[in-house]
């Protein structure tokens, strides 16, 4: 499913291209340098290095232990570690790849426990975008605002470090209101049978984690392409497997993405009025991330908003990512793998999300006035 999804986003993406370049006949030579060589490469990178760990099964392994010291119960204990637990690693392997460890996760559970626990994979959906929205390296729209503007690692994470506890905050108390309602009073929310062991590749592991590493201290100097080499080189020597499996698709879906919006953006400059107030900014963000998903809108607004103004961009698609289903990827990869139906999400996505912006709203406004 995921497949087809990419390979319908594809075939659009490059529909859009080719009349981008009716428009403007300079875009093909233009192309390289909207594509921002610099930010692609390290995107690649931490793809390859995220694909790393996710195979190597040291993330699983982490996961199904803390699972085990619990005995397997679906307590709200269980809840919060899953809800926690996906959120805090999307910010180390960004937030789609901590999907595939937490939703076959939660689907055990549903599968031996003969519990629906669609509620429970709407609020890991919510948990990997809040929580990624304080790493550099938690989504691609992070990682594409943080080399743009040319920030640092810890001005990005204590920039948004409020914001994010804030968010956890709230998702925490509806995550605990979910369950409540809805599974407390099962009898049946204990596992008989516990996950079996995982089977880990350390070396390919710490490739991955080296390499992780790496792009973080490479990319404060400038020196994306050595991180991009290192990164091959390492997951290459610890099993080039990792590399041959990555989503080559993907990567020029984000490809396209870059060019077609920073073309757009280019196009539309004339004609759209970026709002002087933060709120303004927020509200923009988070509207046009509905329409054609927050990494596009990551791109397409980050050429016409001033660099004081990143952190604004960084809340308002961070945001916009959890409202309706087209707001994000991730949100899309959720409902294809757990098998759940646009309805089924919003019912629980929108709530918490409405609740989150007008909060978030409310705060920056005060905090800019």
């Amino acid at each position: 499913m995921k497949r087809i999804l990419a390979d319908k986003l594809l075939s659009a993406l490059l529909a859009l291209y080719l009349v981008l370049c009716l428009l403007d006949h300079s875009l093909p030579s233009n192309s390289l340098a909207l594509l921002e060589p610099r930010i692609y490469v390290s995107l690649v990178a931490l793809l390859a290095a995220s694909r790393a760990l996710d195979l190597s099964g040291a993330v699983s392994r982490l996961a199904v232990s803390m699972l085990v010291k619990r005995q397997g119960r679906l307590d709200a204990s269980t809840i919060l570690l899953l809800v926690v637990g996906s959120g805090l690693i999307s910010m180390i392997i960004t937030n789609d790849a901590a999907l595939f460890v937490f939703i076959p996760l939660v689907a055990s559970f549903e599968r031996i426990l003969r519990l629906n626990l669609a509620w429970l994979y709407v609020l890991i959906a919510l948990s990997v975008n809040v929580t990624s929205m304080m790493s550099p390296i938690g989504n691609p729209q992070n990682l594409y605002l943080w080399q743009y503007y040319g920030l640092s690692i810890h001005q990005f994470v204590l920039t948004l470090l409020p914001y994010t506890i804030l968010s956890i905050t709230l998702l925490l108390s509806y995550t605990l209101l979910m369950y409540s309602r809805l599974l407390a009073h099962r009898s049946n929310s204990s596992l008989d049978i516990l996950p079996p062991p995982i089977k880990t590749e350390w070396k390919l592991a710490l490739a991955s984690l080296l390499s992780i590493s790496a792009l973080f201290v490479a990319s404060h100097y400038g020196l994306q392409y050595l991180a991009f080499v290192l990164t091959i080189a390492l997951i290459s020597s610890a099993d080039p497997r990792a590399l041959k499996s990555l989503d080559l698709g993907l990567l020029a879906i984000f490809g396209l993405f870059f060019i077609d919006f920073g073309e757009i953006s280019k196009l539309l400059a004339p004609y759209i009025r970026v709002p002087d107030s933060a709120v303004g900014l927020i509200a923009l963000a988070v509207g046009l991330s509905q329409v054609i998903s927050n990494v596009p809108a990551t791109i397409m607004l980050a050429h016409l908003v001033q660099p004081k103004k990143w952190w604004a961009l960084a809340l308002g698609t961070n945001i916009g990512g959890t409202l309706l289903l087209t707001g994000s990827l991730v949100n899309l990869i959720v409902t294809r793998l757990s098998r759940l139906k646009a309805n089924t999400y919003h019912k629980y996505a929108v709530p918490y999300s409405l609740a989150l912006l007008l909060t978030l709203l409310c705060t920056t406004y005060l905090k800019t006035h």
